[in-house]
């Protein structure tokens, strides 16, 4: 009536590996000096090129209690990390960084998808280069457009002559329902998703999807 263990071979483990650099960095502290003394330490360990430093960030953006006193630096790398908390001491740059406080700890969100009307040549493109997230919610939307019979997605908002096309409605309305779609993904991979959605004409449907 007993239970017997044999250990026939050490586990093999695979060695951890960091993640990548996030895009930003968040801090928050009860009072302005404490988050100002946040941010010294922090300058600190990007220039010091800390091995830990992607993991230490990923922690304060997830992992770490809120406080009043809130601080969001670009951030994605250590020299840029770096750059960042300098211009935050010297108060200058600041579209590298952002201060605020929290409206309220039970504030609800809500996200708001127009229709046709809204579109401008050039709509996406930046994310489409810069964020995976809403890359490949796009491409996604792309290949559902293509099977329905619509125009290659990629090209029409790549297109040098965009803005003479953007009049017509087959061309407006899939790619601002795509690119509302692609914003939502993008959000919620950073963990951020509506309370509530609201839509007009072909926002409907990126509301629905919300």
């Amino acid at each position: 009536g007993a239970n017997a263990h044999a250990v026939i071979s050490q586990v093999k483990t695979e060695p951890a590996h960091a993640p990548d650099m996030p895009e930003a960095l968040v801090l928050s502290a009860s009072s302005d000096a404490a988050l100002q003394g946040l941010v010294k330490d922090w300058l600190v360990r990007a220039k010091d090129g800390d091995g830990g430093l992607s993991q230490a960030v990923v922690d304060a953006n997830h992992r770490l209690a809120r406080h009043q006193k809130r601080l969001a630096l670009v951030a994605s790398s250590a020299d840029d990390l770096a750059q960042s908390l300098s211009a935050v001491l010297e108060d200058k740059h600041q579209s590298r960084w952002a201060t605020g406080t929290p409206v309220s700890e039970c504030t609800k969100l809500g996200f708001v998808f127009s229709g046709n009307g809204s579109q401008w040549a050039g709509m996406g493109r930046r994310m489409l280069l810069a964020d995976r997230a809403f890359r490949d919610s796009f491409d996604a939307s792309r290949k559902v457009a293509t099977e329905m019979g619509a125009a290659a997605l990629l090209d029409q908002v790549m297109s040098i002559d965009l803005e003479h096309r953007l009049a017509r409605a087959p061309v407006a309305q899939p790619l601002l329902l795509a690119i509302q779609i692609a914003v939502v993904d993008a959000l919620a991979a950073r963990g951020v998703t509506p309370d509530a959605v609201l839509g007009h004409s072909a926002g409907e449907v990126a509301a629905a999807y919300a």
